[in-house]
């Protein structure tokens, strides 16, 4: 009976010493955001950039770096905490003009630098000439490649992309070029080059989104075969013209 006392004693406390540290997780998560929220409301990339790749934050992954226009980046990192956090922004140079944090899809916080981003808006629609809003960006679901997964499975917009082709619907593929998801970009300037193979002649205005698009900064999401991975956007396409 004695040592029956002391089995339930010690499993009282182990039972215990668990709860505190699964009462003690939610209570870091809202620390670690409301040190993050200090500092994305300094719109400082730099500082933030730090502060999300410090080595202390081991359960920090970064999810999306690319270049959208000229000196505009969109950037997303996953908070593996509990709860977890996405956490996305927008900058120009070393100036943060829109950020954003969500938990279980819904919005914790949200902040923009008004002027600024109504200004990205102008130029991004005076270059691709079709209009934007911040939603459209920090999408990490959609891999541009090929045969993906252990069935060999085309990604959906690969699939769509071949009826455009067999199609030779440009129209299509041209909304496609002016999409502020990467990925889709590059499955546009892929099918152009297909039907310029064809005999397609490319308009002024597609040769300029393709060629900037060709040579974006930042990294794109991949699939081939049982390989998925981050791919320099602007090795897509080398050697392939």
């Amino acid at each position: 009976m004695k040592n029956s006392g002391l089995r339930i004693g010690e499993l009282t406390r182990r039972l215990t010493l668990v709860i505190m540290v699964m009462l003690s997780a939610p209570t870091f998560a809202q620390t670690f955001a409301d040190s993050l929220i200090s500092v994305l409301k300094k719109n400082n990339l730099t500082e933030t950039e730090a502060f999300l790749t410090n080595s202390k934050h081991m359960n920090i992954r970064p999810v999306l770096y690319r270049q959208i226009l000229d000196n505009y980046f969109e950037y997303s990192f996953e908070a593996r905490t509990s709860p977890g956090y996405k956490i996305c922004f927008l900058s120009v140079g070393d100036k943060i003009i829109y950020a954003k944090i969500l938990s279980a899809k819904k919005k914790k916080f949200e902040e923009q630098d008004t002027a600024d981003v109504k200004f990205f808006y102008k130029n991004y629609t005076a270059f691709f000439e079709t209009k934007i809003k911040p939603d459209d960006f920090f999408v990490d679901t959609v891999q541009y490649g090929r045969g993906c997964g252990f069935a060999g499975v085309d990604p959906p917009l690969r699939k769509k992309l071949k009826t455009l082709i067999a199609a030779n619907n440009t129209k299509e593929l041209g909304k496609w070029l002016q999409s502020p998801l990467t990925e889709k970009q590059l499955y546009a300037v892929e099918g152009f080059m297909e039907l310029e193979k064809k005999g397609y002649k490319i308009s002024p205005f597609q040769k300029k989104l393709i060629d900037f698009i060709k040579t974006k900064k930042g990294k794109v999401r991949t699939c081939d075969g049982c390989i998925y991975s981050d791919k320099e956007i602007s090795k897509i396409f080398e050697g392939k013209d």
